[in-house]
């Protein structure tokens, strides 16, 4: 009976290990006509940007991930501007930094281009726990 006991307790006690705790979250921007999601898996320490831009994940770097907040960057974001006809012109590569705190629920998302001391753009987004919907 104790054999039992003992067995039953274990296999409770074991039986979420099995599976990486994975948390979607979705960041808005303050004025709402942008969103993000994010796939965190806190088992493995890996975050994915599920929607809101284009990335390659093979260019992503995690320099932070803890408890309190994760940071990472996106390298080699190719984004484009109209010229006067009209036509697609790239502009240089740029990088992506983006800084989620899990206490304040807070991203801050950064675009610039690598070498260039001019800041392309800095916006604020507050993050919600969310579900898939199906």
């Amino acid at each position: 009976m104790k054999k039992t006991l003992l067995i039953t307790v274990l296999s409770l006690f074991l039986c979420g290990n099995a599976y990486a705790k994975t948390t979607f979250i979705k960041c808005t921007k303050d004025s709402g006509n942008r969103i993000f999601i994010f796939e965190i898996n806190d088992r493995k320490k890996d975050i994915k940007l599920v929607d809101g831009i284009g990335v390659d994940e093979d260019k992503k770097t995690i320099k932070e991930f803890s408890k309190n907040s994760i940071d990472l960057e996106y390298d080699g974001i190719i984004t484009y501007n109209l010229d006067e006809n009209n036509k697609l012109v790239p502009n240089k590569e740029q990088y992506i930094s983006i800084l989620i705190s899990r206490m304040t629920g807070q991203m801050h998302y950064l675009m610039n281009e690598r070498n260039n001391d001019k800041m392309l753009s800095m916006e604020k987004f507050t993050c919600k726990k969310a579900e898939p919907l199906f």
